[in-house]
């Protein structure tokens, strides 16, 4: 994956569609977007709902329990009428429709995930801990 302005769907584990991706910014192996849902996100919409609260609260223990559930999902990537998937981790969908997320090549210790969670522009209203 390396094109900016590239339109990717996200599917999970059962090949569902939850929607498509629209590329915007990539840095490493961490993936900027905005995200437009399909109505199979409608049944996973609430993690993602829930892990923003947790995030906005500080809620570091829920964040935990928020990502492993997002995590099971079995969240890839794949180009429109492609067979070949990506897999992709520490997906954060958020309420705005960005989208941020890490291809699976080059995981960041959890320390690092925290810290651009809070780095990144949709969050910078959040105070650090």
């Amino acid at each position: 994956m390396r094109s900016i302005g590239s339109t990717f769907e996200l599917i999970d584990a059962f090949q569902r569609p939850l929607g498509r991706i629209l590329v915007e910014q990539r840095q490493d192996s961490l993936v900027v977007g905005r995200f437009i849902p399909g109505p199979a996100f409608s049944t996973i919409k609430h993690l993602f709902r829930r892990f923003e609260q947790a995030v906005n609260a500080q809620a570091l223990s829920v964040v935990d329990e928020l990502d492993a559930q997002i995590a099971a999902l079995g969240l890839r990537l794949r180009r429109p009428g492609d067979v070949q998937e990506t897999e992709i981790k520490d997906v954060q969908i958020w309420s705005d429709g960005n989208i941020t997320f890490y291809l699976s090549e080059d995981i960041p210790a959890q320390a690092d995930v925290y810290r651009s969670l809070f780095e990144h522009p949709i969050m910078a209203s959040v105070p650090q801990p």
